[in-house]
């Protein structure tokens, strides 16, 4: 059994698929990374280790970290807020607590927004 479909045909209907899939891939983007932060999300909290980006950045850490501990996070999920979480919280926090932000900070991803506001805040201590 032979298909006779001319190639010109053949050639239209690919160009429509893909253009379909190409209107299509933002949606299944966001509907991926929606259901990846839920995904997340749920996790936290079945493990009890705290709410995500939707959650109160003013929550106060939970642990701190001693200055000779820069291996682990000043607080849990500190890895999973973003830097204006971080910088927006810092205003609640004690100032072993700022040090141990900075010092993680500058260790591991150092972002210039966390570890400037940091040594502001820091600074108008002293």
């Amino acid at each position: 059994m032979t298909n006779n479909v001319p190639l010109s045909e053949m050639t239209a209907k690919a160009e429509a698929l893909v253009a379909s899939l190409r209107r299509q891939a933002p949606a299944a983007k966001m509907i991926g990374e929606y259901a990846v932060k839920q995904g997340l999300e749920m996790l936290l909290q079945r493990l009890n280790i705290g709410a995500s980006s939707n959650s109160d950045s003013s929550a106060k850490p939970s642990v701190v970290v001693t200055e000779t501990q820069t291996d682990e996070e000043p607080y849990v999920d500190y890895n999973l807020r973003t830097a204006r979480q971080i910088i927006e919280a810092l205003a609640g926090l004690t100032v072993n607590q700022q040090r141990a932000i900075l010092k993680y900070e500058q260790a591991h991803r150092n972002r210039v927004t966390v570890v400037q506001a940091c040594q502001r805040v820091l600074k108008d201590v002293t």
